[in-house]
């Protein structure tokens, strides 16, 4: 791993920093669902 991460340096940040956001984004939308349900088991 760390020899790719050397050698293709650009491309693996590249992608690491788009897992980052795509995982942040799934991740508020996991909060938001979880939420949802919450409230509708309140309800």
């Amino acid at each position: 791993m760390s020899l790719a991460l050397e050698t293709n340096c650009n491309i693996d940040y590249e992608c690491l920093n788009m897992l980052i956001k795509v995982a942040g984004n799934l991740h508020k939308e996991f909060d938001k669902s979880i939420k949802q349900k919450e409230i509708k088991n309140d309800l």
